[in-house]
This record gives structure tokens, C-alpha cells and sequence, in this order.
């Protein structure tokens, strides 16, 4: 099962983003500066290749995904949310999540689990391991961990 570390980087104007495949980095992503809501670039080198783009509409937290600008999924989490629950369509995904909000699932139909992410404790920024089952998914699962950390895990989240 392929591998990634997607790290919040603790030191930056901006909340920003590696994702490392082992010590590579095979991705950064940067919040825009100016952006009502957790809107990020991703890039690769210098080339951006996918955006986040959130939009929060009445009774839902929306994030729309667009790799090599094809919308590709849309993640919304009910307002207010007690679990740990959001939803990704087209894919009909789900995200699990722990009551500890450490450890999560994005499955699928029949119960297929596409992604498994865990949050470590102990890391001086927001550290999440994740395993996944298809290369071809690494960038939207790069991204589906970002939306991840940012709706659970972000200071903005927690007012």
C-alpha cells in the first residue's frame, strides 16, 4: 500500500503544507493570503496542480477539489457537526473518524477503504501518516487530508 506524510509546516506567513512520499517532497500547498475560507494551491515544484477552494453555505461546510482545474470531488460536513463525519462526492466516499479525531477512514462502497489517516500526538505541528490504496489517488488524498485537517484540526475550526 503506497505511503505519505502530509505535515503542517509550523513556521510560515500562511498555513501551509508538505507532503513528503518517504524524506521526498512530492507536494506543497499554500493557503491563499487572501480567502474568506480554507482555500489552498497545491503544487508540484512550481507548477500548481490542484486547488481547494471552501465555501460555507447555510447547515453545510463545503470544499471543492479541482485537480488540473477538473472539479474531481466535493467534501461537505454538516453545520453544526458532532462526529467526525464528512462525505465526498462524486466518489461516494465517507470519512470515519475516532471520537479522538487521531485516527480515520475514507471508504467506499461496499465498505472498501480507500485511505487510512492517523494524526500523530506527539509532533510539533499537525502530522498525519497515510496509507492509501491506489497511486493514482495520492493527490486527492493529499488534498482530502488538508480539507481533513482543516475542518477538525485547525485553530479556525475550534471558535
Amino acid at each position: 500500500m503506497p505511503h505519505m506524510t502530509v505535515h503542517q509546516k509550523l513556521v510560515a506567513m500562511t498555513e501551509s503544507y508538505e507532503i513528503k512520499s518517504g524524506n521526498q517532497i512530492v507536494y506543497t500547498a499554500k493557503k491563499k493570503m487572501i480567502s474568506a475560507g480554507a482555500d489552498f494551491k497545491i503544487m508540484q515544484g512550481k507548477d500548481m496542480i490542484a486547488e481547494i477552494d471552501e465555501k460555507i453555505l447555510p447547515a453545510v461546510r463545503t470544499f471543492r477539489i479541482l485537480i488540473r482545474g477538473q472539479r474531481v470531488a466535493v467534501v461537505k460536513q454538516q453545520i453544526p457537526s458532532f462526529s467526525k463525519d464528512m462525505f465526498v462526492e462524486p466518489m461516494g466516499w465517507k470519512l470515519d473518524g475516532d471520537l479522538t479525531g487521531t485516527d480515520f477512514r475514507f471508504v467506499g462502497d461496499r465498505r472498501h477503504i480507500y485511505a487510512t489517516v492517523h494524526k500523530k500526538i506527539i509532533a510539533f505541528s499537525d502530522t498525519y501518516e497515510v496509507d492509501f490504496d491506489d497511486p493514482e489517488n495520492a493527490l486527492l488524498i493529499a488534498a482530502l487530508v488538508i480539507v481533513l485537517d482543516e475542518t477538525f484540526h485547525s485553530k479556525r475550526s475550534e471558535k
